[in-house]
């Protein structure tokens, strides 16, 4: 079977083929769409960044082959060999396989190239749209930029296939392909073995790459990201995995969910969401401005801490029964799990009245830091081209001055999560990769939290360098945790021995965590200036919230502390005090705290919150809502479940399915059709602009 065996030697060949074209296209690629100077060292950066998804790529390519080859050599195992003729019609459905690789790999390669410089991102699925209409889609396009582009792809799949079909007709020992003189009926049993075991080594390695490993995450776009500058983070990403892996992102955003005419949506969601008078925003640069300290604690719901979170009895509620009953019970902890977190609220600023946007960690992140709402079924993360456009806390406060940095115990390549932090603002981004070894395995998704605030100590309290007469450089910090994530497990150390719970012990060990970080910055010169936040990604299920149609789900706590609280103006609820003795106790401080701010408001309304207690403009959050301003008027929280949504105002909550195209869950006094029209306009206009945002339509 040395044929068998060939084949198996052949696949590292056309990998090593395919690596090389990629590598090559890379270097084109800065050549013919860079704008900026490009270094050598950054060249190289970017070929280094960009091989574990040139080598996915060459695995999806040589998937076909391998399986192919696996296939002939369990069939050869079991003694059944081709005839000639059936191997040659084998070797050319080969051949003509390898020149399909080939156009398929040149054309996306060569896509890329003519179509970024007028897009400004990676070849995705937006090319589908206009596969019906090519004349239109190229009508601006002068046709001898056209012929060049058709030429040369013909050319470069014309060499690129001749090489691969010539590896795969080499001969290995000077043995022709399709000679069977040593392959013996009667062969050893080990020997006909082998070639089988080869190839599953093969393809279960192949398997290995295409996934990016065998972490938790998948090799996503984001992966390749590693700079500050968007042109190389884009150079570095493979153009036809970029087109492959948006496949599943190619919907005409523009035809979902349709309720009502377009004008009548967006005349409501004007109203809804009102952009903030420039004249109120304009960014003072010459005032000081605290460091910010924004923790997102992994799935905390307001019903494990003291607030709790139940829904008013005296109204009228209709709809899905289990669901009912189980809003109607509510649900808080005989005792609370957060004490720490209790203890800030009683200190600080406390709202009450919080929603998360989502149900997933990159929704809720998102929605966090780019004060944008989440959709029912798409990650707005994952689709990277649309992502980096978003506004960012991270940018803003970069842009006035802020250092900004992100950490996180976990895989941060998971749902593209790195790639939508580095093109949105973020400078250093922390991740399990960055912890020692040992560090890395003290929880199942990678470092436990008591470790990741220890970082978050060290690089709040680590000496910067001054800038300007504000003294030192502000920062924004931004720490996602992860230990009280399924399957809840945290060091030994730190448990409560005498409970039992898993899930309890978690979110009490996290608030445990965040009460000895904030204790120990507040032993230092850093507090004074520092505002942290603390406010969950999303909510958990628990007892008997175990449906997301449940709207005590979307229920999150958030708290505001720190010694930059007297700095900020909230309104009709604190005057800020002027504070100008070094000698003046905490207490004198804060002595218009504790605030409890109770207005209805979403996780995506943080961003311009903040940034008007900064005095920092957000008029590009279009989403985001200052809750303490005058223009606040419409006060109501919109949340997105898989395929429905919940809206909350002062009339009650409905909680609506797409899939039935009917409300599942009623409360309040208006429970017809108002809060359900409202929704629909949201999730239609929020679908039309994620719609529009492609390079035809900016």
């Amino acid at each position: 079977m040395p044929h068998i065996r060939a084949d198996i030697m052949r696949l590292p060949k056309l990998f090593a083929l395919w690596l090389a074209v990629c590598a090559i296209a890379k270097m084109a690629f800065i050549i013919v769409c860079a704008n900026e100077h490009v270094s050598v060292t950054d060249a190289i950066d970017v070929w280094r960044h960009g091989l574990p998804m040139d080598a996915a790529t060459a695995a999806y390519l040589l998937a076909l082959p391998a399986v192919a080859g696996l296939i002939t050599a369990v069939a050869a195992a079991a003694g059944w060999h081709a005839a000639d003729t059936r191997r040659r019609a084998g070797r050319t459905l080969m051949a003509a396989y390898q020149v399909m690789a080939a156009a398929i790999l040149v054309v996306a390669i060569l896509a890329d190239m003519a179509l970024y410089p007028f897009w400004g991102f990676k070849l995705d699925a937006t090319v589908l749209n206009y596969i019906d209409s090519p004349r239109d889609a190229i009508a601006s396009v002068p046709i001898c930029f056209v012929a060049t582009y058709i030429v040369a792809a013909a050319a470069l799949t014309a060499l690129t296939a001749l090489a691969a079909i010539r590896i795969c007709n080499s001969r290995q020992d000077g043995t022709p392909a399709h000679s069977t003189t040593d392959g013996r009926r009667n062969a050893a049993t080990r020997h006909r073995l082998m070639p089988v075991a080869g190839h599953i080594a093969a393809v279960a390695l192949l398997a290995v790459v295409m996934r990016g490993g065998v972490k938790e995450s998948t090799m996503n776009v984001g992966n390749a990201y590693f700079s500050q500058r968007t042109f190389l983070n884009h150079a570095a990403v493979n153009p036809l995995f970029s087109f492959i892996s948006s496949l599943g992102k190619a919907d005409d955003f523009r035809q979902l969910y349709r309720a009502m005419p377009d004008d009548e949506a967006h005349a409501i969601v004007e109203t809804l969401y009102p952009t903030p008078q420039p004249a109120t925003q304009q960014a003072t640069h010459d005032a000081p401005r605290p460091s910010v300290l924004l923790i997102i604690w992994e799935g905390c719901a307001a019903y494990l801490t003291a607030q709790g979170a139940v829904l008013p009895h005296d109204t009228c509620i209709t709809g899905n029964s289990d669901i009912v009953q189980a809003a109607l019970k509510g649900y808080t902890y005989p005792n609370s799990v957060t004490p720490c977190l209790d203890s800030l609220a009683a200190t600080g600023v406390c709202f009450t009245q919080l929603r998360a946007n989502s149900f997933r960690t990159d929704r809720g992140v998102l929605s966090i830091l780019s004060g944008h709402i989440s959709y029912p079924t798409h990650s707005l993360m994952k689709m990277a081209a649309r992502a980096g456009k978003l506004p960012s806390l991270a940018r803003t406060l970069h842009d006035a001055g802020y250092d900004t940095d992100f950490a996180y115990g976990g895989d941060i390549n998971f749902t593209n999560m790195k790639g939508y932090l580095l093109s949105t603002g973020f400078e250093s981004v922390t991740a399990d990769m960055d912890f020692n070894a040992e560090a890395r395995h003290t929880a199942k998704w990678g470092v436990c939290d008591s470790i990741l605030f220890e970082h978050i100590y060290s690089r709040l309290t680590a000496p910067t360098p001054t800038t300007n007469t504000r003294g030192h450089k502000p920062l924004l910090q931004v720490a996602l945790t992860l230990s009280s994530h399924e399957p809840w497990d945290v060091p030994g150390a730190d448990a409560i021995t005498d409970d039992n719970d898993r899930r309890r012990n978690a979110f009490a060990y996290t608030d445990r965590q965040i009460g000895r970080l904030v204790r120990r910055l507040r032993q230092t010169p850093l507090w004074d200036n520092l505002l942290v936040i603390i406010l969950p990604d999303h909510g958990v299920n628990i007892d008997a919230i175990q449906q997301r149609e449940n709207p005590l789900f979307f229920y999150i706590p958030m708290v505001w502390t720190g010694g930059a609280l007297t700095q900020l103006d909230f309104g009709a609820h604190h005057t800020p005090m002027a504070v100008t003795a070094d000698t003046e106790s905490d207490t004198a401080k804060l002595a218009h705290f504790p605030i409890t701010i109770d207005r209805l408001m979403s996780q995506s309304d943080l961003a311009a919150t903040l940034l008007a207690r900064l005095r920092l403009p957000h008029h590009d959050f279009t989403w985001s809502r200052d809750i303490l301003s005058d223009t606040y008027t419409h006060r109501f929280t919109y949340s997105a479940f898989n395929d429905g949504f919940t809206l909350t105002d002062s009339t009650g909550i409905t909680v609506f399915d797409n899939k039935a195209r009917r409300p599942v869950f009623l409360l309040g006094t208006d429970p017809d059709s108002v809060r359900q029209h409202t929704g629909q306009a949201i999730l239609q206009v929020s679908y039309d602009r994620l719609g529009s945002d492609s390079p035809t339509h900016q």
